[in-house]
């Protein structure tokens, strides 16, 4: 990902959230220097660091998919 006076790309992983509240996503960004920042949209909007962090950590699959695919982009 690419952000605004950054001069490097970010490693990025999105996490879509579908809820009874509406639906959003949950964006895990690795900063320089082994640091990280959540981002929340939709639903996930405006809730704190620690909040973003821990519903990321439940929600993201723990089993390996039996096929791997990338699709291509561009």
């Amino acid at each position: 990902m690419r952000a605004r006076g950054v001069t490097v790309t970010l490693a990025a992983w999105s996490l879509a959230v579908a809820a009874d509240e509406g639906e959003g996503s949950i964006v895990l960004i690795d900063l320089p220097e082994g640091r990280t920042f959540f981002r929340g949209d939709g639903v996930c909007l405006g809730w704190a660091q620690e909040r973003l962090a821990a519903a990321y950590a439940a929600l993201v699959p723990r089993e390996q998919a039996e096929v791997f695919d990338l699709p291509q982009l561009g």
